[in-house]
């Protein structure tokens, strides 16, 4: 086997560095692994069907693409963080939760990401909990006895295993917790910022449109009035 620093053609990269050396150790007992060069661009996807046998045999598999972003959002934590919902809240939290999800469905929208908010129903008596669509978000509210703490604890633990999750939450506790099952946590602030941010540039793929869509009302208007 013929290992090389640097592979023959620019746009090609060899193995690293770490893997051949497993590879000549291997070759010494006898075991003969072939190694291609794979292109920048397709190295991410190949590198792991390359080098299928030499993971076989050290006992090493691939970790699985995680391909879904998952947001969880506690909402009365997020509420009571956020100082114009908090003051809404105050006399129509009805009104701050419905402000709260017009938010997030926008969000949502924007960047693509599943975003499940839970509310706290851990007080509510006999609470058997509630799961509903909110148009493209998902609405959970707890069953009684649980909080969203919990829940979201519970279904972190199993989500962040194959998937990227993030819970925006200003709970010190939780953050230590689900930060142990593979997740990211973001506060409350930094969320509110994530949303503003989303609203400014929402309002100028808006604006580009509407426009792109007046340009298109001028063209139209003026091949009118050259037909007649």
């Amino acid at each position: 086997i013929t290992v090389t620093a640097r592979s023959p053609r620019k746009n090609w990269i060899s193995a690293p560095p770490a893997t051949i050396v497993i590879v000549m150790i291997l070759k010494q007992q006898g075991i003969t692994i072939p190694l291609q060069p794979v292109p920048k661009q397709r190295f991410a996807k190949s590198v792991w069907k390359l080098w299928a046998p030499l993971w076989d045999m050290i006992g090493m598999k691939p970790v699985a693409r995680k391909h879904r972003h998952v947001l969880f959002v506690d909402g009365y934590n997020v509420i009571f963080a956020w100082d114009s919902l908090k003051e809404l809240a105050e006399t129509d939290l009805e009104g701050a939760r419905i402000h709260l999800m017009d938010m997030l469905s926008n969000y949502a929208g924007y960047t693509g990401c599943e975003l499940i908010l839970v509310f706290d129903a851990y007080n509510v008596k006999d609470g058997r909990g509630e799961r509903s669509d909110y148009h493209n978000i998902h609405v959970v509210y707890t069953k009684e006895a649980e909080t969203a703490d919990t829940y979201i604890e519970r279904a972190t633990y199993d989500l962040a295993k194959e998937h990227r999750v993030r819970v925006a939450t200003s709970d010190n506790l939780e953050q230590m917790i689900i930060l142990g099952h593979g997740a990211v946590r973001v506060s409350a602030k930094e969320f509110h910022e994530e949303i503003e941010n989303a609203k400014v540039l929402i309002s100028e793929v808006i604006e580009r449109n509407n426009r792109a869509g007046r340009e298109m009302d001028r063209i139209r208007a003026r091949a009118t009035i050259k037909e007649q």
